[in-house]
């Protein structure tokens, strides 16, 4: 049974598989965890999950996707024994890059709670509901700025700011308000 579990909505509940020794691909190495999925663009969502507790508390596991040739993994997130779940929106729709693949790898890699600390300070996951929003702002912007003939506007720029301000507070602040 494997370690790790991932669920993606709408589709049959997957387990990586542990590579070992010489079953490592590109630079998935020995001890680590993989599984594919298919059509990345048409993924939303997707749970990671722990299905029995990792051995020490000073471990964590690394989240990570790659796509063809799956030489270069990509930081999406962490689990642990005091986090044994995590919802992820990781945004391939808005990734041309990994939109147009017909499959992407998933990672999971036991590592060091330090270790997985510092790349969430330094490569925190992307904020795809921000991202949405951001561009549903400038699309609005770049449509009113068109009727401006390309003059200034403050206006908007106030909002898109205020915007911005409530969303690090609560990034369900559109929501709550009518």
């Amino acid at each position: 049974m494997s370690l790790f579990g991932v669920i993606v909505p709408g589709r049959p509940c997957l387990a990586p598989t542990q590579v070992t020794g010489q079953a490592a691909l590109g630079s998935v190495q020995s001890g680590q965890w993989v599984c594919d999925l298919v059509n990345p663009g048409e993924i939303s969502d997707l749970v990671c999950f722990l299905t029995s507790p990792l051995p020490s508390n000073n471990e964590g596991a690394g989240i990570y996707y790659s796509i063809p040739p799956f030489a270069d993994w990509e930081f999406m997130g962490v689990i642990t024994n005091n986090q044994p779940s995590i919802l992820l929106s990781p945004g391939w729709s808005l990734l041309p890059q990994v939109n147009q693949q017909p499959v992407v790898k998933l990672g999971v890699s036991v590592e060091s709670a330090g270790v997985l600390q510092e790349k969430l300070l330094t490569k925190p996951p992307p904020d795809v509901k921000k991202e949405y929003a951001r561009r549903v702002a400038l699309n609005l912007y770049r449509y009113i700025e068109s009727f401006q003939g390309g003059a200034s506007m403050p206006l908007l720029d106030q909002w898109f700011q205020r915007f911005e301000a409530r969303y690090q507070r609560d990034p369900n602040f559109v929501m709550k308000s009518e």
